[in-house]
C-alpha cells in the first residue's frame, strides 16, 4: 500500500498559522488536493484537521470517498456514512483502509498526524504545495518528529499557479 502525505506549506515550514489559519492557501493547491483525494479515494486527517474542515463544511467536498479521522479522544470514536472517526493507530488505520479495498492512502495533515505517520516508517511519498510567505508561528509540517533527519528523493516539481510550486518527494527508507 502506497502512503502519501500532501499538504500546503508556507516557505518556513507551516502547514497552518496561528489559530490553525489557512486562509492564505491557493485554490490551485486546494484544487490539487481534492484532484489527488478522488485518485486515492481516501484521506486521512487528524482530529483538529477534521474538526476546522468540517465546522467549515469542507467535508462536502468528500462525500465520495473514505474519510478517516484520528483522535486520541475515545468518547469521540464514531462512524457515520463515509467517515471513520477513530483511536486506532496509523499503523491500524492503514490497515482498515487496506480491507476496504484501496491501494493508495492520502495522509492530509495535521502536524502531529504526519509526525505519527513519519515515525511508524509508513510515508512513501510527500506533495509539499510550497506558498510565498514566511508565517513565523502556527502549525509545523511535523509537530513531534523524533527522529534525526528523512532522506528524500526528489520526483518532481510543478507549478500550480505563479506563486506556488509543488515539490514531489520519495521517501527514502
Amino acid at each position: 500500500m502506497k502512503v502519501i502525505q500532501q499538504n500546503a506549506i508556507s516557505v518556513d515550514g507551516y502547514i497552518a498559522g496561528p489559530n490553525h489559519d489557512i486562509s492564505w492557501t491557493s485554490i490551485e493547491s486546494w484544487e490539487d488536493f481534492i484532484n489527488l483525494t478522488n485518485e486515492t479515494g481516501n484521506l486521512v486527517l487528524g482530529r483538529v484537521t477534521y474538526g476546522l474542515m468540517q465546522s467549515a463544511g469542507e467535508l462536502e467536498h468528500f462525500k465520495k470517498i473514505q474519510v478517516v479521522a484520528l483522535t486520541t479522544n475515545d468518547q469521540l470514536v464514531e462512524k457515520k456514512d463515509n467517515i471513520i472517526v477513530t483511536n486506532k493507530s496509523p499503523k491500524e488505520t492503514l490497515k482498515l483502509l487496506k480491507e476496504k479495498g484501496h491501494k493508495k492512502v492520502l495522509i492530509g495533515g495535521g502536524g502531529r498526524l504526519n509526525a505519527s505517520f513519519l515515525e511508524a516508517g509508513l510515508i512513501d511519498e510527500i506533495y509539499l504545495n510550497v506558498h510565498p510567505l514566511v508565517l513565523t508561528q502556527g502549525t509545523p509540517l511535523y509537530t513531534v518528529y523524533k527522529n534525526n533527519k528523512l532522506d528524500l528523493k526528489l520526483l518532481n516539481t510543478k507549478k500550480l499557479s505563479t506563486q506556488v510550486t509543488q515539490f514531489h518527494y520519495k521517501v527514502i527508507k
